[in-house]
């Protein structure tokens, strides 16, 4: 049953001159934030971006981060995984900022539908929802620092129909000045950087979308006092689920993910609908004192990493209380991968498989993280039978997003292998502790709970 509109009384933070003084400083700061440090090179265009990628990116723990709070990213439990297609590679330059842009394909594909709540469970926001774009940017900075944007361009009933359904003609170089739709910008974790509806060619209006989750956590967390009336609209959320694993370098293979698969309904999110300026964003961002390099780190996201457009964290107003927070132990396989078989110094044939599993999921006022485990397994091929020889843990890290100015850390007590099964299986059994502190309170104690998982995987042929 589709949900209905809903009205909120939601925290705002001063008047309209103080909220312009408190955004050139969110500019300032946010586009200070740290990138990642590129090599210096003369010119940033697709051979050396995806060098950078490769070779620095895809090797770091951001590459793994997903953040499931944001409305941009894949329903809890769906694949994370997204695949940028080199081979449509283009480069360009706006300002001192080099941009190297890409399609993206994804395995699970969500696709947010603002403004077409009519169109909700229907074969016309099916085909809108399938028409959508995704993009990935690199974007180098004159300091020689790369930030990573994900874009999702929505185009409009209207729009879609007059090209056939295929937006693949756009480039975020220049919108084309007859487009109209959404834009929606993101971190490669899907946290949310920006929405935009755009109008020919242009931003006209930004937009606020949260989870159900988020609107829990403001119903019971705003106390400031002043407060303004916001509508909450709902907004429809399409999930194709892809059935085949697309390489995201073969432009066939991308067809192959965009037919076979399913449409899920998953019910949507919100958007938050309150008083607002009207006009450009761009513009009103320019007439506050703001450059071109400014505005666009604000409003697009583009150039700063982990600004444009989100707004600042709320306030740190966690009671020393609320640090007690639930673990539950699990045992959820990631992926179970297959080296690549050698022959060792003395002749076996051999290989070295990864393995990567969820083995807790924790929560505090209903934000969600779960810590991951990474072990590595060594085979050995004998009379035609692969068999496990050993197994180890290599390290463990979490998924999720936490608390405003809560912090996480995790002690590994032990991790205990076995060989089962004459090596056909192996297992590994982990005990943990897992601590919760206040950031912004030094006094405040920790909380700390203990924890046990284990899992067992074959070995595969």
């Amino acid at each position: 049953m589709k949900p209905g509109n809903l009205r909120l009384q939601l925290p705002i933070y001063g008047s309209a001159s103080v909220f312009s003084i408190l955004l050139l400083a969110f500019i300032i700061n946010a586009c200070k934030k740290a990138d990642a440090p590129l090599a210096t090179t003369n010119e940033f265009n697709a051979d050396a971006a995806k060098e950078w990628w490769y070779g620095s990116f895809k090797k770091s723990a951001d590459y793994f981060k997903i953040d499931r709070n944001s409305p941009l990213a894949p329903p809890l439990g769906s694949s994370i995984k997204k695949y940028p297609a080199w081979k449509s590679a283009i480069s360009y330059s706006i300002g001192r900022l080099q941009i190297v842009e890409l399609p993206l394909v994804y395995e699970t594909n969500s696709i947010l539908l603002p403004g077409m709540q009519k169109l909700y469970n229907t074969p016309e926001g099916a085909r809108i929802a399938k028409s959508a774009t995704h993009k990935l940017m690199l974007i180098k900075k004159a300091d020689g620092t790369v930030a990573i944007r994900t874009v999702t361009l929505v185009p409009s009933p209207e729009y879609a129909k007059q090209y056939n359904y295929d937006i693949s003609h756009i480039s975020l170089k220049k919108l084309p000045s007859d487009f109209s739709g959404y834009q929606m910008i993101g971190g490669w974790d899907e946290n949310e950087k920006n929405i935009l509806r755009i109008t020919a060619g242009k931003p006209d209006k930004k937009l606020k979308i949260i989870t159900a989750q988020t609107l829990t956590r403001q119903k019971v967390s705003g106390n400031s006092p002043a407060r303004e009336a916001c509508d909450l609209v709902w907004v429809p959320n399409l999930v194709w689920v892809c059935v085949v694993a697309p390489s995201g370098d073969d432009l066939a293979d991308q067809e192959r993910c965009r037919e076979q698969g399913s449409w899920v309904e998953q019910g949507g999110s919100y958007e938050l609908q309150c008083n607002e300026e009207p006009g450009d964003p761009m513009e009103n961002c320019l007439a506050t004192g703001g450059n071109y390099e400014d505005c666009m780190c604000e409003l697009y996201g583009l150039g700063c990493d982990g600004g444009g457009g989100g707004g600042d964290d709320p306030p740190c107003n966690v009671s020393c209380q609320d640090v007690d927070f639930s673990l539950t132990p699990e045992s959820e396989v990631i992926s179970s991968s297959v080296g690549t078989p050698y022959y060792d110094a003395v002749g076996n044939y051999v290989r070295k498989d990864p393995f990567k599993w969820f083995f807790s999921t924790n929560r505090l006022l209903g934000w969600t993280w779960r810590y991951k485990s990474f072990e590595e397994t060594e085979a050995e091929k004998v009379n035609g039978v692969w068999k496990f020889t050993k197994v180890t843990h290599k390290s463990q890290d979490y998924d999720g997003t936490l608390p405003p100015c809560i912090g996480t850390s995790i002690t590994m007590n032990s991790a205990t292998d076995n060989i089962l099964d004459n090596g056909t299986r192996a297992r590994m059994d982990l005990d943990y502790k897992i601590k919760v502190n206040v950031i912004c309170c030094p006094l405040c104690p920790s909380a700390e709970k203990m924890g046990s998982s284990y899992v067992a995987w074959p070995c595969s042929q």
